[in-house]
């Protein structure tokens, strides 16, 4: 028996007919992201930087069967991956703790998030917020993405995960509550992680972003909109400093994936 799961898109977006061939593809990528990062972070990789495990990848990714009905277009998945591969590793059977396929754990987390974040009501559940957070920021940036595809194409998303021998998993999101979902991750930092960063300052603005020249080569435009006027003229070009730094990335609609830097402390390393 296999795990199957279901996509359907319905309302304003579709409005009865075909939907888009764009938007589809971008909320049926940024649902394969969403359930490869929620894989990946019960797996403990949970950082934003770098790219996923391989094999991480291979356990997690969904196929796709596409159905239509009447007013609405339905994406059957299930997991590439068969099962006996990851609960039989070699043909043997584990006869007590049989281990549950990634992409049945990763699927039926992933819907469970979306039902606390993805409420009709106006205020969203602090449990919720506790649950992304330990997933971390990769995990976060994802959700931002798929709520933000969603609330732009105006497609309400029911999804659900049927794994044997466990009961279904539902959850259902509307553009207006993937809207409050986005504000709320992008609010509680969700979406971001900290890093520090060393480097010299080859430009300094309190309009534009600064120009920071790496160890390795790399120059790298960092924004400074929330340090103090005070902060800002404090520092000259040329200074080496380090910089406690806010990162975060965003899915663009070509794939591309956008890396927003934002410096939130600066500290002098040459005596400056």
């Amino acid at each position: 028996m296999r795990s199957r799961g279901e996509l359907r898109l319905r309302g304003g977006g579709d409005q009865g007919h075909p939907a888009e061939l764009g938007q589809i593809g971008l909320i049926a990528a940024g649902w394969q992201r969403a359930v490869s990062a929620t894989g990946a972070a019960l797996e403990d990789f949970r950082a934003l930087g770098g790219v996923l495990p391989p094999e991480i990848v291979r356990r997690t990714t969904l196929v796709l069967n596409a159905a239509s009905s009447a007013g609405s277009i339905i994406l059957s998945l299930e997991p590439r991956t068969p099962p006996a591969n990851e609960d039989e590793p070699g043909g043997n059977v584990a006869l007590i703790n049989t281990p549950r396929p990634l992409a049945d754990r990763a699927s039926a987390v992933l819907i469970g998030l979306l039902g606390g974040l993805g409420t009709d009501t106006p205020v969203i559940d602090d449990s919720a917020a506790a649950s992304l957070g330990e997933l971390g920021p990769r995990v976060g940036s994802t959700l931002a993405d798929l709520a933000r595809v969603i609330t732009r194409s105006g497609i309400t998303l029911d999804a659900t995960w049927a794994e044997p021998g466990s009961a279904t998993v539902r959850a259902s999101i509307t553009p207006a509550a993937a809207g409050r979902m986005r504000s709320f991750i992008a609010g509680r930092g969700l979406d971001a992680e900290e890093q520090l960063f060393t480097g010299t300052l080859r430009t300094v603005s309190d309009t534009q972003s600064w120009l920071v020249a790496l160890p390795d080569g790399e120059t790298v435009k960092m924004s400074a909109k929330e340090l103090p006027y005070r902060e800002i003229s404090h520092w000259n070009i040329g200074a080496t400093v380090q910089l406690r730094v806010r990162v975060t990335l965003q899915e663009q609609p070509d794939g591309h994936v956008r890396r927003t830097l934002t410096i939130f402390e600066v500290t002098a390393l040459d005596g400056y």
